[in-house]
């Protein structure tokens, strides 16, 4: 008898079988890292936008309506041509649904554009960025203000 060379048909089919679920292992390992990386850059991106909104707001913890000697015309960091808009956060790129007249820690919800980067507020994500002052301590006096981030696609 002749001694036979090459391989035979079920050896060829274990080893394409093994091939495939060896790749596809790989392919489903790196589908779930780009999915992981993506979900932390969605994080990041919410996160980063939170602490600029909160740095922003810094700058209007003052009362625009607090009279000082019959003065009502305090201005306020945002520079603009009346007095009550400058305590507006519509300046330097950034909108207030409320209004260019509302102040930025006026008691409700404000919904803010120009902070998110705009990756992130187009399709597929269309992410918005909200924050809600409430009064606190002190008579309200002190302003408490939740950030809320918000968007489509998971987490």
């Amino acid at each position: 008898m002749k001694k036979r060379r090459g391989y035979t048909l079920v050896e060829i089919v274990v080893a394409l079988l093994l091939s495939c679920v060896m790749i596809s292992a790989v392919f489903t390992i790196a589908l779930t890292a780009k999915q992981s990386t993506g979900v932390s850059e969605r994080r990041q991106a919410a996160a980063q936008a939170t602490q600029a909104l909160l740095q922003n707001l810094k700058a209007y913890v003052a009362d625009p309506n607090y009279v000082v000697s019959g003065d009502s015309d305090i201005l306020g960091p945002c520079p603009a041509g009346n007095a009550r808009a400058t305590w507006s956060l519509n300046c330097r790129g950034i909108t207030d649904s409320r209004g260019s007249n509302a102040w930025a820690l006026a008691d409700g919800n404000h919904g803010v554009t120009g902070i998110l980067p705009p990756w992130f507020v187009a399709a597929p994500y269309g992410a918005t960025l909200n924050y809600s002052v409430s009064p606190g301590g002190f008579g309200g006096q002190q302003r408490q203000v939740s950030v809320t981030v918000s968007w489509n696609g998971g987490p």
